[in-house]
């Protein structure tokens, strides 16, 4: 316990890291610890299958996640992913869990009504080219999505995040081949009452991510 207080005493003051690293992880580099577990459903960075998951539901447009991922996810993954303690998965959350009580106006849509499609067309690189999702995942925070947002955008957004089927991937979301798995998030989030973004699951309790680093540690270490 002692050593492990320690070392996230150094993470904290060393602020957040990228998630991926200054060059980056592939399926063929797995030595720096996680990778991505491609039998998963939905996007997930680890290194066994049987490991416990912490599941984030979060939101391509939503700032706290963007705050998540930018501050809390790459300490989370050094200390707890890399050191096989723990699996990362990701579910973005596009519909509002519960439609009788809608956290942002409206009861259909968790922000917007892109968010169906730029969800879809984010699920469609872990499908086509999961080597490229957690690179991709971490550019699509660096500045968020707005707007409306249509399949000529979201190329260039799969393009400018290092997705070499940044053409086939929108095209497979506009034929709804991705609805299915997007829809059944809210499902899942409504069963441990989920409500906002970020929120951390872990066997089958939850808390809000939009906190600091040790405090999210901590509870981490508790469910563990």
């Amino acid at each position: 316990m002692q050593r492990k207080t320690t070392r996230r005493a150094f993470i904290a003051a060393a602020g957040g890291t990228a998630l991926l690293g200054t060059s980056g992880l592939t399926a063929a580099d797995s030595s720096n610890g996680a990778t991505e577990l491609t039998g998963a459903t939905y996007p997930t960075l680890g290194t066994a299958e049987s490991n416990p998951t912490a599941t984030l539901y979060g939101n391509f447009k939503c700032p706290y996640t963007q705050n998540f991922v930018q501050n809390n996810l790459g300490p989370l993954r050094e200390e707890f992913v890399d050191s096989g303690e723990l699996n990362f998965r990701f579910r973005a959350l596009a519909y509002e869990p519960d439609p009788s009580e809608p956290s942002h106006g409206s009861s259909d849509y968790y922000i917007s009504s892109s968010d169906p499609y730029i969800s879809e067309a984010a699920h469609g690189v872990w499908d086509v080219e999961p080597y490229s999702y957690w690179s991709f995942f971490e550019y699509m925070f660096e500045e968020l999505i707005s707007g409306t947002v249509g399949n000529a955008e979201m190329r260039e957004r799969l393009k400018d995040g290092g997705v070499a089927n940044w053409g086939l991937v929108p095209n497979r979301a506009s034929d709804g081949e991705y609805e299915s798995v997007v829809a059944q998030t809210p499902e899942d989030a409504q069963r441990y009452d989920v409500d906002v973004t970020p929120t951390l699951e872990l066997g089958g309790e939850i808390l809000t991510a939009d906190r600091d680093y040790g405090e999210l540690a901590d509870w981490i270490d508790r469910q563990l």
